[in-house]
Parts: C-alpha cells; sequence; structure tokens
C-alpha cells in the first residue's frame, strides 16, 4: 500500500513489505534473523502455532514472529484468526477465499487492514465477508430420494454433503460418479450408520 508524500513532496512513503515463500522448518531461523527490523508486513506460508489443531505439528512458532513486522499475513491454515504479540505485532490469517474442505467453516472473509503510517502500526482490522460457493446438503434414505437426486439438475458448483443409507450404498457412490463426471468437484459422501435399539424387559 503506497500513499503519495504531501504536497510539493517528491517520491513515496508507505507500507515496507517482505514476503516469503513456502520454506522448511529447518530454514525458518536463518530468514527471520536475517530480516530487515524496518519491516512494517511480513507475508509467509507456514504452519503456525497458535492456528492449528493440537494434533498437528507447526513449521514455526507464533511467539518467534513478535517483533519482526506489525503485521505478518499468515497462510496455509484455512482459519481466519489473529494472535497479538509484543512488538506490538499481530500475526494473523484471514483463511481460504472458499471451501476447500467439508470441514472447514463455510464463513470466508479477507482482511482489511489499515495503518498508522506515524507510528507504523495497525489501527484496525476490518473483516470483509466472501460470497463463496453453496453447500447442498443431500440425504437418500429411500427411493423416492434416491430417484429425486437422480433428476436433480445441478447448474452451479456447490459443495455437496451426501448421506445415504447402508441399503443404497452402491446407487450413492454411482450418483457421486455421475455428479463427478458432470464436473463437480467437492463432494463428501458417506454411509449413515444404522442404529438397533435394544429390546427391554
Amino acid at each position: 500500500v503506497w500513499k503519495m508524500k504531501a504536497q510539493g513532496g517528491s517520491g513515496f512513503e508507505g507500507l515496507r513489505v517482505s514476503t516469503a515463500n513456502w520454506m522448511p522448518a529447518s530454514k525458518i531461523p536463518e530468514f527471520l534473523a536475517n530480516l530487515s527490523s524496518e519491516i512494517d508486513v511480513l507475508v509467509m506460508h507456514q504452519s503456525c502455532g497458535g492456528f492449528m489443531p493440537k494434533i498437528g505439528s507447526p513449521e514455526i512458532e507464533v511467539e518467534t514472529l513478535a517483533g519482526k513486522a506489525a503485521y505478518v499475513a499468515m497462510g496455509d491454515i484455512h482459519i481466519s484468526k489473529e494472535i497479538y504479540l509484543e512488538g506490538p505485532t499481530i500475526v494473523a490469517s484471514s483463511g481460504s477465499t472458499e471451501m476447500c474442505s467439508m470441514d472447514e467453516d463455510p464463513v470466508k472473509t479477507v482482511n482489511i487492514v489499515t495503518f498508522d503510517l506515524e507510528s507504523r502500526i495497525v489501527k484496525r482490522i476490518e473483516k470483509v465477508k466472501l460470497s463463496t460457493r453453496c453447500i447442498l446438503d443431500c440425504k437418500i434414505e429411500t427411493a423416492f430420494d434416491l430417484e429425486r437426486f437422480k433428476k436433480l439438475r445441478i447448474e452451479s458448483n456447490p459443495l455437496i454433503s451426501l448421506k445415504y443409507s447402508p441399503e443404497f450404498s452402491r446407487e450413492a457412490l454411482l450418483l457421486v460418479e455421475q455428479w463427478k463426471l458432470n464436473g463437480l468437484d467437492m463432494i463428501k459422501a458417506q454411509s449413515i450408520p444404522k442404529i438397533v435399539e435394544a429390546e427391554t424387559y
């Protein structure tokens, strides 16, 4: 982001930005050590502590980014979150622009970040909601359900969640293959487990 200098001035003033492609975790300490102390915005694509499920192992711990920049834009994990560190440093992930997995939050946003150019710190972060693909929930429990979804004309490219009773497994999987041939690329299909109620005496 750049801003023209005041009246009569020449040149530009603005934010100092450093970007980095993904790198192995072993390379990150050297990269951060050689980073200029005058960076305002740092953009990285790494799995970062504080943004990951507890079962995952991050490539970088979020605490190591304190003081490296006023705003660190971190990619890789598809969640929207900010972590505030000393510096002051804000490490933020705006998440993905569309669902890449059925397990993701369907609400997608981008961050609009406003800086104070004199103090070179973040004044505010505004989350702007994005329009993304819709989710189509399908359930096949009867022969009528099956025929209805066979005849369904899907004009857009939604995310499809298909649940089916075990007795319709073969037909449901054939339907999934047909949808894929028609260009639908995000389908999660799973069998609905039957619940057997025990008799009470």
